[in-house]
């Protein structure tokens, strides 16, 4: 069976979304890298013609959008099941996906965290207006993914990022969604499904903490990219 390949930038939250699931699943697989901004020129278009990543192949199979080829892994690969078996942990699963996808990636991802992180390391201009106005929609979905998870393990899945952001680390049973995990940052290899963790080490997870993956993997490398240099810019408060 050929190896899986990915297509897409390495450093997208998406292509490592389906990295991550890969790995998890102890599936060796390439990455082709596609820089930002060829992802609208051929030949990717001829992979994915709405111009996103990633993309994928799998034995001749081509797919493409994030939730598919995560649905896919899962099937195909039949260790380390990623999804909860429980109706309605598998329909919160999939609400709270679609939160992310249709709510909070547009407002804190490209709102907030490319103005406050990605604009400043690249020489950008901060665009102040576009945070200010993505604030609403953010505290929105923070307080929604506080009610559906519930707010204690809310405030823990919080305290495990801000501890990541001051560079503790947490081992691979830590991974948490915004649903109920947040995680430490994954050091998969451009090529293949090795995961070693700083100091050495296999990634270790429990059944529980697979069937969160598929919510939890879209996240991570926002908070795994390299830390900017300290920039003065106004405190933001996220506080619904």
């Amino acid at each position: 069976m050929a190896r899986p390949i990915v297509y897409g930038p390495a450093g997208s939250t998406y292509v490592w979304s389906a990295r991550l699931a890969l790995a998890e699943k102890g599936v060796a697989h390439d990455l082709v890298d596609v820089p930002f901004g060829a992802n609208r020129e051929a030949p990717h278009l001829a992979r994915h013609p709405f111009a996103k990543v990633p993309a994928f192949e799998h034995d001749g199979f081509a797919l493409y959008e994030t939730q598919a080829i995560l649905r896919y892994i899962d099937e195909g690969f039949p260790s380390a099941p990623l999804q909860p078996t429980d109706l309605h942990q598998f329909a919160r699963m999939n609400q709270i996906i679609g939160i992310v996808d249709a709510y909070a990636w547009p407002s804190i991802a490209a709102g907030i965290l490319f103005n406050r992180m990605l604009a400043p390391r690249l020489g950008l201009p901060v665009d102040e207006a576009a945070v200010a106005g993505a604030l609403p929609r953010a505290r929105l979905c923070l307080s929604e993914f506080a009610r559906l998870m519930g707010d204690q393990a809310f405030r823990q899945m919080l305290a495990r990022f801000y501890r990541e952001q001051r560079g503790q680390r947490a081992s691979f049973g830590d991974l948490r969604s915004l649903a109920e995990r947040a995680g430490k940052r994954n050091e998969t290899t451009t090529k293949g499904h090795e995961r070693r963790w700083p100091g050495g080490g296999a990634a270790t997870g429990s059944s529980s903490q697979r069937s969160a993956f598929l919510r939890s993997t879209r996240h991570f490398t926002v908070f795994a990219m390299p830390r900017a240099e300290p920039t003065r810019l106004a405190p933001l408060s996220l506080s619904p």
